[in-house]
């Protein structure tokens, strides 16, 4: 009789089982899913880093450049306007010793 009883109780685990390791394979997979959901994220983020520090570079290089032009700019405009301040001063002189 404890014999039957223990047969049965182990045709029910055995029964169980399949039940049981289907449903630890779906944890197992949505877990899984949870881990790589991060990994993909951060994939993406890496991804989108790259591009942004690649525009930053470039929009740095843009703004040095720029940077050297106005310079070469506002250097050009000082010797215009001491050119200018000169020939002023010439032609006062000019109109001092006509006059």
């Amino acid at each position: 009789h404890k014999y039957e009883e223990r047969s049965r109780d182990v045709r029910m685990e055995e029964e169980k089982k399949p039940e049981g390791e289907a449903e630890m394979h779906k944890d197992a997979m949505e877990l899984t899913e949870k881990l790589h959901a991060p990994l993909r994220e951060k994939r993406s983020l890496d991804e989108r880093l790259s591009e942004v520090t690649g525009q930053l570079k470039f929009t740095e290089s843009k703004v040095g450049q720029l940077e050297k032009e106005l310079l070469q700019v506002r250097q050009e405009n000082m010797e215009f306007v001491a050119e200018n301040e000169s020939l002023r001063e010439e032609k006062k002189r000019q109109v001092r010793s006509e006059g």
